[in-house]
């Protein structure tokens, strides 16, 4: 059995509410049209930043640091969506500190600092959260 890693219980929980959501919709749209799993997920994500409030301007200092290696750019390698490759490399290290966020603080966090960004940053955010938490649902047996 594959070791699990432990994230900070803010994001356990969304990670099973995730999961759950996946299920539902899943189950409502029946075996006929099934959707991949990514699309779904990132359908649940996008529906649980519709219910989060919008956060203040964060104070000074509250970043939170990469822990993953950097490419040449300056931006974390295997953080951000493949389709930013092109992109400014300060949107790509914004992209990567969300994800930082998530996994420090939890989604609520995570995506209420996204929807202070420019929509194409809130759009690769999520895409590079699926990225990551699709293969830890599947791992969990969250998502089968």
């Amino acid at each position: 059995m594959p070791k699990v890693r432990n994230f900070h219980e803010k994001l356990e929980a969304d990670l099973k509410r995730l999961g759950l959501d996946v299920r539902q919709v899943r189950g409502k749209e029946g075996e006929s049209a099934p959707r991949p799993e990514r699309e779904l997920l990132k359908e649940s994500i996008k529906s649980f930043a519709e219910r989060v409030a919008p956060s203040p301007a964060a104070p000074a200092g509250e970043d939170v640091a990469h822990s993953a290696p950097e490419t040449q750019a300056g931006v974390p390698a295997g953080v951000v969506p493949d389709y930013m490759g092109g992109m400014p490399p300060e949107a790509a290290r914004e992209v990567a500190r969300l994800v930082d966020i998530v996994f420090a603080k939890g989604l609520a966090a995570g995506v209420r600092e996204a929807k202070r960004q420019p929509p194409f940053v809130e759009d690769a955010f999520h895409d590079a959260l699926v990225d990551k938490l699709l293969p830890e649902l599947k791992k969990r047996g969250i998502i089968k």
